[in-house]
């Protein structure tokens, strides 16, 4: 049994237990009074422990929007690994992307050989920076950077994209 801060513990050794016979009508009862101890968890009473290196901010807001493909049979978990990349021209707000690069395995390769997608991909992929696709038990996992919270929002458009990047992989599984 726990309690807050606390632990009982039950103890019953043998010249500690007290036994109560009693009868009631016809049958027998036999109660044993167990000696409870009350054993407060070990607490360092020195001072206190800082962490050698804290984060400054704590929990930070920072998240990220994964899209599951399910159900997937992954014979070869390399095949289904691909990471796009944006090649890009310009600095800052000037920045385009000219070109994407696909790294991975076959679903790389065949990600690369779709111009369409390649077109669809370019606006996105400034603000998105990178895509991961990575292959899990029975489904694929596709998401993106991380993103502040102030800045996570769901895109139609990007869900468009997404549901491209499926297909293949559901055309790579057969």
């Amino acid at each position: 049994m726990s309690t807050k801060g606390f632990s009982i513990l039950g103890i019953a050794l043998r010249n500690q237990t007290n036994t109560d016979k009693f009868n009631f009508g016809e049958m027998d009862f036999t109660c044993i009074t167990l000696i409870y101890a009350l054993i407060q968890n070990p607490v360092d009473q020195s001072m206190p422990r800082q962490d050698p290196n804290p984060l400054p901010y704590g929990a930070l807001p920072y998240f990220q929007i994964h899209y599951l493909i399910e159900p997937v049979k992954i014979s070869s978990p390399s095949a289904y690994m691909a990471r796009a990349r944006a090649k890009t021209e310009g600095h800052f707000g000037d920045k385009k992307v000219i070109d994407i690069e696909w790294i991975g395995g076959r679903l790389a390769q065949s990600l690369t050989a779709d111009k369409e997608l390649t077109e669809m991909l370019k606006p996105f992929m400034v603000r998105e920076g990178e895509i991961s696709i990575d292959p899990q038990k029975d489904r694929v996992r596709l998401y993106t950077k991380w993103k502040r919270e102030d800045r996570l929002q769901f895109d139609p458009q990007f869900f468009q994209v997404v549901e491209r990047i499926a297909n293949a992989i559901k055309k790579l599984e057969s």
